[in-house]
């Protein structure tokens, strides 16, 4: 007896494998901070037609009136920078302006001394000085120009010709039963017989019966990037504490999915939650 099974029950199974459903990975039912604050957004934002400026409410989680008062650490912040700005008249006057042409705009008011006694909590503010340069330094290292950062790393890397990433190198959209199109065929060619490495094979045998004093230890690698994630696992082998050898014990990989986007980090969760199930 048989027991064919449908084209498209295939065709959905092969879906539900390619997914992130599969592995577990689905998004929270319950609403998101990001739908939050779009829906205060859109019930409180207003338009003032004399001011001609928009403003919105803030986004606050809970009761503003539940938050603790912080008074005297807005004070002491206050006189400290009050402190920093005296030692500067540039400065100092660059602040009153700023502060000036606010509270002619409505953004800031002034309030008297008592009904100060009836605000529990105060927002800091952060003053940011860049001096005579017009833009912040850039931590950023460009690495276009070097094979690794590591310079002890570099003596042991052969230079050679990085492999260019063209727009035929993503998720082509292509069903896993439909024909590649015949420049997409000739250019996979092309990869294929390009690669030098003739075959890989792994031994069958993992644990030695002739090394009764061997310990072994199972680590499992985990990575992600735009275009896919992936685990595998290995077996470390040690002998008298020292190791020996390690063997690849399974891998697997998926590719990010073209809809919805994923960021890195929730790719990188995505290989982690992948190396925990292998």
């Amino acid at each position: 007896m048989t027991n064919p099974a449908r084209h498209s029950d295939l065709v959905e199974l092969v879906e539900r494998f390619w997914s992130n459903e599969f592995l577990g990975i689905v998004d929270n039912p319950n609403q998101s901070d990001d739908d939050k604050c779009l829906e205060n957004f859109n019930n409180s934002i207003k338009y003032n037609k004399q001011e001609r400026r928009y403003s919105v409410k803030f986004p606050f989680e809970g009761n503003p009136s539940e938050l603790p008062t912080n008074r005297d650490r807005a004070f002491s912040r206050f006189l400290s920078n009050l402190k920093a700005l005296q030692k500067n008249s540039e400065y100092m006057t660059k602040y009153h302006e700023i502060f000036t042409d606010q509270l002619k705009r409505g953004i800031i008011e002034e309030i008297d001394e008592g009904q100060s006694a009836n605000i529990s909590h105060y927002l800091a503010h952060h003053g940011v000085i860049s001096g005579s340069k017009k833009h912040r330094k850039d931590a950023r290292m460009n690495i276009r120009d070097y094979v690794s950062n590591n310079q002890e790393l570099n003596r042991f890397m052969e230079e050679q010709e990085n492999s260019k990433v063209d727009e035929q190198c993503k998720i082509l959209g292509v069903t896993w039963d439909e024909s590649l199109p015949q420049h997409l065929l000739e250019k996979w060619t092309q990869i294929i017989e390009s690669w030098t490495l003739s075959s890989v094979t792994f031994p069958r045998l993992l644990i030695q019966d002739n090394a009764p004093d061997a310990k072994y230890d199972i680590h499992v690698f985990s990575d992600a990037s735009r275009s896919a994630y992936s685990a595998s696992s290995y077996l470390l082998e040690k002998i008298n504490g020292h190791p020996e050898r390690a063997m690849l014990l399974v891998s697997k990989s998926r590719l990010a999915p073209k809809k919805p986007l994923m960021t890195i980090p929730k790719l990188e969760l995505s290989g982690l939650l992948i190396g925990s199930a292998i």
